[in-house]
């Protein structure tokens, strides 16, 4: 096994577990808290880090993709980057605390005010290690990075849990991102070898800025249309709606954080490292998509039968508003590991011009399920961001095979296989329900075992390609 593959697979198993235990932990805590919280708290965070997050974007400014991308890199470009994001951090922090009272007055709630000053925090805290991060990243070293990720969340998510039960409320879900955050920051500095010296180029930062500009404004566009849907909900509902939507989606971001976020990032640097070799990239491509469409309909037919019964059990009957909103949401899952992995394939190739444009279509795009929401109501909206995510999906395959050569047929191959074993799975469970909770985890380990022994039948090349590659580590390290 040469050093290249060697250090992917063993990133890739050390972040699917990270992923697993902080997944894992996550729901711990998000069943202590949806059942000591109400829904409109939940609600209230959200519409702030709706913002939160779009703001977060500058803290960054794409140079974290261009340090990963570029393979000339010194200390130099390492410390310019690092204080500029401080700079960065506390110039958001300041102009968001004092902007707090135009975010509560856009959602017609003068108690997001309040949070959105809380959470202004979180910028300088997070400025502190994103270099430290990007390096974790860089060299693959998923195992130091995931430990400390778990590491930070554990003692987050103790102290949401400990200010909940104290009464706190809403700043209950404050204080553990704050905590998680500072937390995150000590570790990040304590595991990596490099520390910034008191240097600064703005060379270097020029010599980023052609490949970081153009991710900077698709990641800037990208952040605020995937908060989109919170920034609707938020104005034009209720913030007991978008809490039940905000449960909703953290179920179904599922999907998307073992289908896709581990292959994202232990593959992009991969890729890039092979942007000059089409074989091997191609090879290296192929094999990560079809993983990608295996990995994706599994969760998705899995989570659509037992989406209802996780919901109820783990957080209480009162979260009963957010169990439709859920299945609706699922049967869009797929699409984004799909996307994002072509999404990257642009980026890897260094077409991140490119793909900023394709980018602001794709956001045009997204408008529509907005209007169709405002005019017709909540579910329509969703039944809209379910078809525009199969159109988007459907013109990323596309524009691949345009921008970088791929196949067309390869990607819908795995896709028309993954769907048509989920039409089939739906079709099931509405014509033999209603459903018991024993029922529903029963029919979702059937559909499990059916669906690997069909892939396995059908020769999926994702299987096949985990199953060889599981056993290539186990003889690597046991």
């Amino acid at each position: 096994m040469d050093e290249l593959k060697r250090k992917s697979l063993s990133a890739v198993i050390w972040d699917l577990g990270g992923s697993f235990g902080q997944q894992i932990f996550s729901f711990i805590i998000g069943i202590f808290l949806a059942r000591l919280l109400m829904p409109e708290e939940f609600g209230l965070v959200g519409m702030a880090m709706a913002f939160i997050a779009v703001f977060q974007v500058f803290s960054d400014v794409g140079f974290a993709s261009a340090l990963i991308h570029r393979q000339d890199t010194t200390s130099l470009t390492y410390s310019s980057v690092f204080y500029l994001n401080i700079g960065i951090g506390l110039v958001l922090a300041g102009l968001t605390f004092y902007g707090a009272p135009l975010i509560g007055a856009f959602y017609n709630d003068s108690e997001v005010t309040a949070v959105v000053r809380w959470l202004s925090l979180i910028f300088i805290f997070s400025s502190f290690n994103i270099v430290q991060k990007t390096l974790l990243k860089k060299n693959l070293d998923m195992k130091a990075l995931n430990i400390r990720v778990f590491l930070s969340q554990l003692i987050g998510g103790s102290i949401g849990i400990y200010m909940a039960f104290q009464g706190f409320g809403v700043y209950s879900l404050i204080g553990m991102r704050i905590v998680d955050d500072i937390v995150t920051t000590i570790f990040f500095w304590s595991v990596t070898d490099w520390y910034p010296k008191w240097e600064f180029s703005k060379k270097e930062i020029t010599r980023l800025t052609g490949y970081s500009s153009y991710i900077f404004f698709d990641q800037f566009f990208s952040k605020i249309f995937s908060r989109i849907d919170t920034f609707f909900i938020g104005k034009v509902f209720s913030a007991s709606t978008l809490g039940f939507y905000s449960r909703a989606q953290s179920l179904n971001q599922a999907v998307t954080k073992y289908s896709s976020k581990t292959l994202q990032k232990v593959f992009f640097p991969v890729l890039s490292k092979l942007q000059n070799d089409d074989e091997k990239y191609f090879s290296v491509y192929y094999k990560l998509i079809a993983v990608v469409t295996f990995l994706a309909f599994g969760l998705v037919g899995f989570l659509f039968i037992t989406g209802e019964s996780l919901i109820i059990l783990l957080y209480g009957e009162k979260w009963q508003p957010s169990v439709l909103i859920f299945q609706i949401l699922i049967l869009k899952a797929f699409t984004y590991p799909i996307s994002i992995m072509v999404n990257n394939s642009f980026l890897s190739r260094g077409h991140s011009k490119e793909n900023f444009w394709i980018g602001v279509f794709r956001k045009i795009v997204r408008i529509v399920p907005l209007v169709i929401g405002y005019l017709y109501g909540l579910n329509p909206f969703l039944i809209a961001m379910v078809g525009t995510s199969y159109f988007l999906c459907t013109g990323n395959i596309l524009f691949a095979r345009y921008f970088i050569g791929s196949s067309v047929w390869r990607h819908f191959k795995w896709i028309f296989e993954g769907l048509s074993i989920l039409a089939l799975t739906i079709f099931l469970y509405y014509l033999f329900g209603p459903w018991t909770h024993l029922e529903r985890f029963t029919f979702g380990f059937i559909y499990a075992v059916g669906y690997v022994g069909i892939s396995y039948l059908r020769n999926h090349k994702g299987l096949v390609f985990l199953f060889n590659n599981g056993k290539e580590l186990v003889k690597e390290y046991f």
